[in-house]
C-alpha cells in the first residue's frame, strides 16, 4: 500500500509540473489565470475553480473555507487575486500545499508577463524617443547647412569677388 500511495504521489507530482508547463506557455496575464484555473480543477478533481480579484484588504494566507480553498495569489507585496477551489470531497492539508505551490507558480507567471509587457514598452517608447532624436538632429543640420550657405558663406564668395574684381 505505501508503494501504491508513492506511486500516486509521484504521479499528482508529474502532473503538477506538466500543469506548470501549461501554465507557463502563455505570456498574457489574464490567459495565465484561465489556464491556471483550468490545471487545477483538472489536477485537484474541482467543480469549480476561479481566481477572485483582489479588492485592497490584506490577504489571509491559504486556507479552507466552507466546501472549498481558498489560496492567495501574490507576486511578492502585490496581490493578484485569489484562487477558489470547491469540490465535494473536503481538501486535505496535501491539497492545501499543493494549490499553494501551483498559485505561487501563476502569481509569479503572472507578474513576469506584466514585467515582459513594462519592459515592451518601454522599449518601444525608447525607439520612439530615439527616432524622435536622429529627426531632430537631421532638422538641426539642415538648418546649419542653409544658415552656412545663406549667410556666411554668401557674404564671403561676395567680399571674395568683389577683392578679385578690385585687383
Amino acid at each position: 500500500s505505501a508503494e501504491g500511495e508513492l506511486a500516486g504521489r509521484a504521479r499528482f507530482l508529474e502532473s503538477l509540473v506538466e500543469s506548470i508547463g501549461v501554465v507557463s506557455d502563455s505570456r498574457e496575464p489574464g490567459e495565465i489565470l484561465d489556464r491556471t484555473c483550468a490545471e487545477a480543477r483538472r489536477l485537484f478533481r474541482a467543480r469549480t475553480a476561479r481566481v477572485v480579484p483582489a479588492d485592497g484588504e490584506p490577504m489571509p494566507s491559504a486556507h479552507e473555507s466552507e466546501g472549498g480553498l481558498r489560496v492567495p495569489l501574490r507576486a511578492g507585496e502585490t496581490a493578484i487575486g485569489t484562487l477558489e477551489l470547491r469540490r465535494r470531497e473536503p481538501f486535505d492539508r496535501v491539497d492545501l500545499m499543493r494549490a499553494t505551490m501551483l498559485a505561487d507558480f501563476a502569481s509569479r507567471a503572472v507578474e513576469n508577463a506584466r514585467l515582459l509587457a513594462d519592459a515592451r514598452e518601454r522599449e518601444d517608447e525608447r525607439a520612439r524617443l530615439t527616432e524622435r532624436l536622429i529627426t531632430a538632429e537631421q532638422d538641426e543640420r539642415r538648418r546649419l547647412s542653409i544658415f552656412l550657405h545663406d549667410g556666411p558663406l554668401q557674404s564671403m564668395s561676395g567680399i571674395a569677388l568683389m577683392h578679385d574684381a578690385a585687383l
